[in-house]
């Protein structure tokens, strides 16, 4: 496998970790009492991965789009729904509605269409 294919595998991950972390750690966050509360509190260890994750995503992105086509690698970014979806649920505790749960299928199967239809040799 090409190590571009696996940033842009790795990359939606990266996100959904960070966005899992963000909230699992917003009660330690402190909204009220200004901007220079709001920043100290947002100065713990889930919240400086959390950004780390966040902010690594955009350069494996741009990494792999050294060799992958565009139209390939634009695909990977519909992983993070699909994700966040199954973290949220399990992992949070979520209880998604049916609609919810038939635009992850339709968003999965958006996703996997190109690569079937690639392998099908059509």
């Amino acid at each position: 496998m090409n190590t571009d294919y696996l940033f842009l595998l790795l990359m939606p991950a990266v996100v959904t970790v960070g966005q899992i972390l963000v909230k699992k750690n917003t009660d330690r966050i402190i909204t009220t009492g200004g901007v220079l509360k709001f920043i100290v509190s947002c100065i713990n260890p889930a919240i400086i991965a959390a950004v780390l994750c966040i902010a690594a995503a955009p350069l494996m992105y741009i990494k792999a789009l050294g060799t992958v086509p565009l139209s390939e690698a634009f695909a990977f970014n519909s992983l993070n729904y699909i994700l966040v979806f199954v973290f949220g649920r399990f992992i949070l505790g979520e209880k998604p509605d049916v609609y919810r749960f038939a635009g992850v299928v339709l968003i999965t199967a958006g996703f996997l269409l190109p690569f079937i239809a690639e392998a099908a040799g059509a």
